[in-house]
């Protein structure tokens, strides 16, 4: 297949950039820089300006005019922009960062993310790098290690199962929460990241901590009304609202017991008045992810670029694993029931269009790990929501302001004198159309031009201190089976697998050989075991196969014993 930039618009980032006129070249970067003759959209929600004229000084806005009001110093360099759109950078509020992200996000307009979910220590080598110039990576905020309560003191009413412990999140008591809490405020992250674990009062304790050293607490949710009434600025993820929309008992009690799959289905439209008027009372901002949670008309087109984009001889670099999930999302997206694409436009983006008309705040993050593409998901995730009857000026201050505003970074998401000068510059209209997007022609940082290329060499130097284990082919993953124990020579027997992440794919093996497998729900599978492998004495391995993982982590098994008779 030819790539050309009609058909792979990404690649045409890099090329139109080398392309855009300018009045003075950009060789040196000097301190004084001029944007004249673009459209500004300044993030704050404000009408466009057209022909603007910006006055950039040693990185930051100084003065914004129209072009002729202000005289422009001669030893300014100039980026005539006339005909094209002034934006601040992105700032993707939720994503998981990988060392193969930053290229992508830079070709996409984000000039700043905020990391929610990786080690301490990662993030702390990655923000000291980015700050030294070592990386070239947008601005890097982060929560480090999401923390979550340990087993005995957990609330009772999840409605989904929690991941078991990893490296990259904790369980642990409130007095050991509250001293990671502290510990992360001295070693620089600027966020603090819980899941939905926590009773309401221990979520209230921590909440009222962090506040109290001047940081955000985001986090999943349980029930909205208790995140919102314990103090939690942000939820992320749209899963934790589904609980305050339920007035049906039984089906809550089915959405505890894991048995419906379309969660947005249960959704009530007429609860929504009454939690949209808390959460924005208590100024919660909201997360959604539609690029992960329903399937887009733009599906096939968006399959297509990412197909296009991953065969890109500069971009091999980015994990084969991560390219099996990216690709199979997209089919698992376009697999979704008629059912389920009706309360994905019906339930899910109603709620959101009716949270932003009352005033709530929207977080655009694609909680990007590697089963989607950084940067081009933002994009995505906008088209989604304006279809669903979000304003588009709201859901660019979603990716600008509001992200700013909920993390305190009061340097960022806006074009106002003062502000650094974060911005990116492109070829349309995002406000006639969001797919102008698309055609970034310049990324600015601190008012120094990015190189928003693809090279094939790229690397940061701090590869995760990890492995993978956070996408769609992440292997399910097994915690018991029951019965773990038969006698030799026994007729056939029925053990049912305990775990986490099972679907119709899942299969058990007995010593590698495949058991016929009943999936019962995404924690518990049945299989049967034929008389013909309980024969001879021994202890035998019961582990989980899934032909779209590519391998098997060596402690994912149990032993199951035949006994002598």
């Amino acid at each position: 297949m030819q790539i050309t930039m009609r058909t792979c618009p990404v690649l045409a980032i890099g090329l139109l950039a080398s392309w855009f006129v300018l009045e003075t070249p950009l060789r040196s970067q000097s301190d004084l820089l001029v944007i004249s003759g673009g459209t500004l959209i300044d993030g704050t929600g404000g009408p466009p300006v057209e022909n603007v004229m910006l006055l950039i000084k040693q990185g930051r806005i100084d003065q914004i005019s129209q072009v002729g009001k202000i005289s422009v110093p001669r030893e300014a360099q100039v980026i005539d922009a006339g005909g094209k759109t002034i934006l601040p950078g992105f700032i993707d509020g939720h994503i998981h960062f990988r060392e193969w992200h930053g290229e992508l996000l830079l070709a996409n307009g984000v000039t700043s993310i905020v990391d929610t979910g990786d080690s301490d220590e990662w993030m702390m080598a990655l923000m000291r790098a980015r700050e030294l110039g070592k990386i070239r990576t947008p601005r890097i905020f982060a929560s480090g290690r999401r923390l979550g309560a340990e087993i005995p003191i957990r609330r009772k009413d999840l409605v989904r199962p929690v991941p078991s412990p990893r490296p990259h999140f904790l369980s642990v008591s409130l007095d050991e929460a509250k001293h990671r809490i502290r510990k992360k405020k001295e070693r620089g992250l600027t966020v603090i990241k819980v899941d939905e674990t926590w009773t309401n009062t221990d979520l209230e304790a921590l909440a009222t901590l962090a506040h109290s050293l001047g940081l955000p607490i985001v986090g999943h949710s349980a029930n909205p009304m208790d995140s919102a009434n314990a103090g939690v600025d942000g939820i992320i993820h749209s899963w934790g609202i589904v609980p305050g929309t339920v007035s049906d008992t039984a089906k809550m009690e089915a959405l505890k017991r894991g048995d419906i799959k379309d969660i947005f289905s249960v959704m009530d439209p007429s609860t929504f008045p009454r939690l949209i008027d808390l959460l924005v009372t208590e100024k919660v901002f909201l997360n959604p992810t539609p690029s992960l949670d329903g399937v887009s008309q733009h599906q096939e087109l968006y399959e297509s670029e990412d197909y296009e984009l991953l065969s890109l001889p500069q971009l091999q670099y980015i994990p084969q694993l991560a390219k099996v999930a990216i690709l199979r999302k997209h089919h698992q997206l376009k697999s979704k029931t008629l059912s389920e694409r009706v309360s994905f436009q019906t339930q899910y983006k109603r709620f959101f269009k009716e949270f932003t008309d009352a005033g709530g705040k929207l977080l655009l993050g694609t909680d990007t790990i590697i089963s989607c593409l950084p940067g081009l998901t933002l994009r995505r995730d906008m088209i989604s929501l304006q279809e669903g009857g979000i304003d588009r000026m709201k859901l660019i201050q979603a990716a600008t302001q509001n992200p700013a505003e909920l993390y305190r970074l009061k340097d960022l998401g806006t074009i106002e004198p003062g502000k650094l000068a974060d911005l990116q510059i492109i070829d349309g209209d995002p406000l006639e159309d969001l797919k102008a997007l698309r055609h970034i022609e310049m990324v600015l940082i601190e008012g120094k031009r990015v190189d928003i290329g693809f090279h094939s060499d790229y690397t940061i130097g701090f590869t995760r201190p990890y492995g993978e284990d956070a996408s769609p082919v992440v292997p399910p993953r097994l915690q018991e089976i029951d019965p773990m124990m038969a006698s030799e020579g026994s007729s056939t027997v029925q053990i049912s697998v305990s775990g986490a992440g099972f679907d119709s794919f899942t299969t058990v093996l007995f010593n590698d050989i495949r058991l016929p497998t009943v999936l019962v729900s995404p924690t518990r599978l049945e299989a049967t075991v034929d008389a013909l492998h309980l024969r001879s004495p021994g202890t035998y391995r019961i582990s989980l196969a899934d032909p779209r993982f590519l391998g098997r982590p060596s402690d994912n098994y149990y032993g199951f014993i035949v006994a002598y008779r």
